[in-house]
């Protein structure tokens, strides 16, 4: 941990909580005396002592965050370092594919997740791997619209005639979809099938 910068952003949250509850002190100084005191005054009285519950609250509940976000960091690190573990007793990989409801607008958002999946591939991701009725990642993202993600494990080598055990592949899902896809990832992912023969034209 030496050489991680990670350690820096636990660091900030203690001024960040002594300054929060510094601004509350002065806030509350000023409601239980009705006197005008500039921040440096508040700091240097006994106005400054009335926020002390609040700077201790600050500290706590900014450190936890802090704590909590170190400890998603380090989880991610993990899962891409080591892609084939399980999460709620799932691979991991279906936890990091963004279900079609969450985020639907940003791309930022979603380009961070396809990094994430990218480097779990370099790292020997099993893209067979199965999630509840053997439905495999490249069927997740398909049903969830993200059809980036299903052009990145259909390049990586996903099969796309691999069925889960309601005969769902990408095929049938493609097919039967209730929703117009758009994008130029979803004609890229057409263009590959149909380059390869699962797909027809007038399909």
């Amino acid at each position: 941990m030496n050489d991680d910068p990670l350690w820096a952003f636990m660091i900030l949250t203690v001024p960040a909580g002594f300054f929060y509850g510094a601004i509350w002190g002065r806030k509350f100084g000023l409601i239980f005396n009705e006197v005008n005191l500039s921040f440096l005054d508040a700091m240097k009285t006994i106005h400054f002592l009335k926020g002390l519950p609040f700077i201790i609250a600050g500290f706590v509940s900014l450190a936890y965050l802090g704590n909590m976000k170190f400890q998603s960091i380090m989880k991610e690190r993990e899962i891409i370092k080591n892609p084939n573990v399980e999460v709620s007793g799932y691979p991991a990989i279906f936890s990091v594919i963004p279900v079609y409801y969450s985020y639907p607008k940003k791309e930022i958002y979603h380009e961070e997740k396809e990094k994430k999946i990218r480097a779990m591939i370099d790292n020997g991701l099993n893209l067979e791997a199965e999630y509840f009725k053997s439905e495999r990642p490249i069927h997740y993202a398909a049903v969830n619209h993200q059809w980036r993600m299903v052009l990145i494990f259909l390049k990586a080598g996903a099969d796309p005639l691999a069925a889960d055990q309601d005969g769902n592949s990408l095929i049938t899902l493609i097919k039967n979809q209730k929703r117009e896809p758009v994008g130029e990832a979803y004609r890229e992912v057409i263009s590959i099938l149909m380059k390869a023969g699962h797909l027809k034209s007038d399909e």
